[in-house]
């Protein structure tokens, strides 16, 4: 039986590197939402309903009517089963209450309660400190340098993603 051998890229180090920050950005982020009983992911989906304008396109999308959770689901790319378990449990702890859309009645808008936004209060200054130290090691035109590579590649999969679902 032959074996081949899998040869070492810059682009597939770089994918593995990403995949893993990611991973690593999740488990300390389940450790710091977990201060106030939430996971990543829920805590994510309050920003966006908050409309943090640090979740790459949210001015494309944001809007005072409040989210749908299909816009959530393709924005944050998860699939509207997975954000729906998530917002009902964010129904369920009193941070988002959703609302009839004015346009159509049959699909619900979401918005932050007043428990979500000092939820939200609560945590900025230790998401700030975290984010901080993370960074603390490398110098501002660096990361600058990376937020620019970042928002390129995120631009070429969004492309990819739009030219898919049109075809």
């Amino acid at each position: 039986m032959s074996h081949n051998k899998i040869q070492k890229t810059l682009e597939e180090t770089l994918v593995f590197l990403l995949l893993n920050l990611a991973n690593q950005m999740q488990r300390n982020g389940d450790v710091i939402a977990d201060q106030v009983s939430l996971t990543t992911q829920q805590w994510l989906i309050l920003l966006f309903i908050a409309g943090d304008p640090n979740i790459p396109r949210m001015e494309e999308i944001r809007t005072e009517r409040g989210f749908l959770a299909s816009e959530i689901a393709e924005s944050l790319g998860v699939s509207r089963p997975n954000i729906t378990v998530l917002v009902n449990s964010l129904i369920r702890k009193g941070l988002v209450e959703q609302g009839a859309d004015k346009d159509d009645r049959r699909r619900k808008r979401l918005c932050l309660t007043t428990k979500g936004w000092q939820t939200i209060q609560k945590m900025e200054p230790v998401r700030h400190r975290t984010n901080r130290a993370l960074f603390t090691q490398l110098e501002e035109r660096d990361l600058l340098d990376f937020q620019r590579i970042l928002g390129q590649l995120l631009k070429r999969i969004y492309r990819r993603d739009d030219e898919d679902q049109n075809s």
